[in-house]
């Protein structure tokens, strides 16, 4: 459906906006189309198609189109974070671990990954003494240099 906008959203990879008279699509010459690319590490994942009939598109629902495919991204952003499995067989980590050693590698302080993952410094402090068990480290740094090199999380993953 909306083969204009969509291909055209495709191609330029930006949001594209089609009224009736564009559709070349007989069954379209109703339909006004709006196509928003979603990005996720500057690779396109998906298109949200906005379609409606006999009437243009608001602008609250462009609005809302926008506020959506950020949303998205961000779930989906979260998820894959979340879900990321160990490459390297030898050294497993469990999600909370890996969560801090994502926050650790992006910089942020024990105090700042309590108050992000609503947790206790305590708690927090526990999980990295079994990260710098488990990877042989005696330190933040020392730790996320051989999580790198040991492939378990990469620059991807980081937020900054």
């Amino acid at each position: 459906m909306g083969t204009n906008s969509v291909a055209m959203s495709i191609n330029l990879n930006k949001p594209v906006y089609s009224i009736p008279k564009h559709h070349y699509c007989s069954f379209l010459n109703k339909t006004y189309l709006f196509c928003k690319p979603m990005f996720l590490h500057e690779n396109t994942t998906a298109y949200l198609v906005l379609a409606n009939e006999n009437k243009p598109i608001s602008k609250e629902l462009f609005a809302l189109t926008e506020l959506l495919c950020s949303h998205i991204c961000s779930v989906y952003k979260q998820i894959k974070k979340e879900n990321t499995i160990c490459k390297n067989q030898k050294i497993r980590l469990s999600q909370k671990e890996m969560s801090i050693l994502l926050l650790m590698a992006g910089g942020k302080p024990d105090k700042a990954i309590a108050l992000e993952m609503n947790r206790c410094i305590d708690t927090i402090k526990f999980h990295k003494k079994n990260i710098f068990r488990k990877l042989n480290a005696s330190c933040t740094i020392e730790a996320v240099i051989k999580a790198f090199k040991e492939n378990i999380i990469t620059l991807d993953q980081i937020d900054v």
